[in-house]
């Protein structure tokens, strides 16, 4: 009678587990969605071509994704690298000068494309170049 007594006790221990294992479902959690940041980092003077990146870049970010870029899944960042922001963002980039960087982040991922020397390359003279190769690393990082 006394096992029996400890044998009971051990199933009653051990049912609400079984069940309630059971009845647990299992969630399964989709992927953060992938928000893609465009940074224009900068120092406290610019040249004519600093600037041009910069307004060829905001220009496509505000046009060609305004939709994304309302939904928060788009964000464009003017960065002054004298700032505190500026140098420890600098720091984490490997930004040591006026460059543009496309970042995709999705949950604690993130990943980064420097386009700097396409920008500088084409900002001034072929605006349409530097904002195509934009354009398609924005598109491929949202997907």
């Amino acid at each position: 009678m006394k096992h029996l007594k400890y044998v009971l006790m051990a199933v009653l221990m051990v049912l609400p587990f079984v069940f309630g294992h059971a009845q647990t479902k299992k969630t399964v959690t989709k992927s953060a969605t992938p928000v893609v940041e465009v940074l224009y980092f900068h120092g406290p003077q610019r040249c004519k071509t600093c600037v041009a990146l910069q307004k060829a870049a905001k220009e496509l970010v505000d046009t060609k994704f305004a939709k994304e870029l309302k939904s928060g899944r788009v964000k464009f960042r003017e960065i002054d690298l004298s700032s505190k922001e500026g140098e420890k963002l600098g720091d984490k980039y490997e930004i040591a000068w006026s460059s543009l960087v496309v970042v995709r982040k999705q949950g604690k991922k993130e990943k980064f494309a420097d386009l700097t020397d396409d920008g500088f390359r084409y900002a001034v003279n072929n605006k349409a170049k530097i904002q195509s190769i934009l354009q398609q690393k924005i598109t491929e990082f949202l997907k």
